[in-house]
């Protein structure tokens, strides 16, 4: 929408109390410059100018990663730790249970068997968070778990 200059009438004013020369004054005035807006752009345009400052942004990257971590383990002692150890037991007993059923070698095989379960959770909790990010963004912004897509 675009700016509009604002004119007065100067007629419907009523004059200063005492003062007789408030209208002359005011007819006076230089009547400000019209400003205008600047040209509408496609949502195109807008959106890769969006994700362009959120590139300069790199620093409010780490800020929003650790305010998300600490939001989320606020009540536990040892914190973001919790995925790590869970991911090293998981792995563990995994590479163990591998190493037995199919008699190979657990050093051989514990490094894929480590990766596959880092990516699986990768791809699992992008997915994850990226529904929650849309459900709770979606119009009403309140998501019962009972909504459907």
């Amino acid at each position: 929408m675009p700016l509009q200059t604002l004119r007065v009438d100067t007629d419907a004013l009523p004059a200063a109390v005492g003062d007789d020369e408030a209208p002359a004054a005011l007819e006076d005035a230089p009547a400000p410059e019209p400003v205008s807006a600047p040209a509408p752009t496609s949502q195109a345009v807008l959106a890769l100018l969006d994700v362009v400052e959120g590139a300069r942004a790199s620093y409010l990257w780490g800020l929003l990663g650790w305010q998300d971590i600490r939001q989320r383990y606020r009540r536990s002692k040892i914190g973001p730790f919790w995925l790590t150890i869970s991911m090293d037991v998981m792995v563990g007993a995994m590479g163990m249970l591998f190493a037995g059923l199919f008699k190979i070698e657990l050093a051989d095989n514990l490094p894929f068997i480590a990766l596959g379960f880092i990516v699986w959770g990768l791809i699992s909790g992008l997915v994850t968070d990226g529904l929650a990010l849309a459900a709770a963004s979606s119009a009403g912004g309140r998501w019962n778990g009972s909504s459907r897509w």
